[in-house]
């Protein structure tokens, strides 16, 4: 049943995920999606601050497969496509493993899917040591919008809620953003090549030229696609924060 449905395929890059649903002769239902997953669970050890993850899925019709391997911290690639056959609607378990450690099991999440699922990112998240939960989260990819970005916190080392502020407008882009939370749509000037950002507390009260109470300051490149803004710990120092950037 497995490879009846889970046609691996060589993931690398960018490109947007995507979902199909087809109809057998039989008349039987097959629904199959990849998607684009990202590594961000950290290591705050410097020993292990790269740490790899194998991602595999099952529902209960079907063996657990791999359908992303080697995925190292901060990486994207494209998941081999999977699914399941039937109603259009169903539950599949997704379980993240350690690469480097016998593949033992990271975390377990089951999530709702459907044949109209839109395309989405699968972020791993989270950190290998400490009491910090590590999960898979889905965030829908943007459909009909152009020029855009959006903010995901997924910086499971400091998870306070942050605000995000234009330093050239000088007015918020995003405010009470939580842990896993992502931001509304941002559509961006494209006579700009960047806009300034600043990361601060939330209810801080925000300075434009006093940078003492700055999660980060730094500026966002606006590539010509849709564009997910990252939050993390800086990879180089993990008391710090970054942004990483992922095309839609």
């Amino acid at each position: 049943m497995a490879s009846s449905i889970c046609t691996m395929l060589l993931a690398c890059g960018g490109g947007g995920a995507e979902g199909k649903a087809t109809t057998a002769p039989d008349r039987s239902n097959k629904h199959e999606f990849s998607a684009d997953v990202i590594n961000l669970i950290s290591a705050p050890d410097t020993a292990r601050l790269h740490t790899k993850v194998d991602l595999f899925y099952k529902n209960a019709a079907i063996d657990e497969v791999e359908i992303a391997s080697n995925l190292d911290y901060l990486q994207k690639l494209r998941s081999a496509s999977f699914g399941w056959e039937g109603l259009p609607q169903a539950k599949l378990t997704f379980r993240l493993k350690d690469s480097f450690n016998n593949q033992s099991v990271l975390s377990t999440n089951t999530m709702d899917f459907s044949s109209a699922q839109q395309a989405f990112f699968l972020l791993a998240m989270g950190k290998t040591s400490g009491l910090e939960r590590r999960n898979l989260h889905r965030v829908s990819k943007l459909n009909g919008v152009v020029n855009s970005y959006r903010f995901t916190h997924a910086n499971a080392l400091a998870p306070g809620s942050v605000d995000i502020y234009n330093v050239d407008t000088e007015q918020a882009l995003v405010l009470n953003l939580g842990f896993t939370q992502t931001s509304n749509v941002h559509v961006y000037d494209t006579n700009l090549a960047e806009t300034s950002v600043i990361v601060i507390p939330s209810g801080t009260q925000p300075s434009f030229s006093n940078t003492s109470n700055y999660l980060l300051q730094t500026s966002l490149t606006h590539p010509e696609s849709n564009h997910l803004n990252v939050l993390i710990a800086d990879p180089d120092s993990p008391g710090r924060w970054a942004i990483k950037q992922y095309r839609e």
